[in-house]
């Protein structure tokens, strides 16, 4: 898996962000036999030590088929994939 994430904070409190998520599963032998690419917008929140962070990732495509229109690979992956993120710093 590889994840990749932007956030820009527009007040002390407050961020929007971009997140994708690329999920490949790789057979030995047989090599990717499954590969979703998820993106979508964040939001994040901090009030004092605490923050949090709500994710929304529609599955884009199916990166085995990605030269068939409109091909997500749902027998493996969510259709949508929805994140809270929640931490404290110490």
């Amino acid at each position: 898996s590889l994840f990749n994430a932007y956030m820009y904070q527009f007040s002390p409190n407050f961020g929007l962000g971009l997140e994708t998520l690329n999920h490949m599963e790789i057979v030995p032998g047989k090599g990717i036999e499954h590969a979703a690419f998820l993106a979508g917008p964040s939001i994040q929140y901090t009030s004092g030590k605490a923050f949090f962070i709500l994710n929304f990732m529609p599955q884009i495509v199916n990166l085995n088929q990605a030269k068939v229109a409109g091909a997500l690979d749902l027998d493996e992956y969510e259709r949508f994939n929805i994140r809270l993120v929640m931490g404290y710093g110490l």
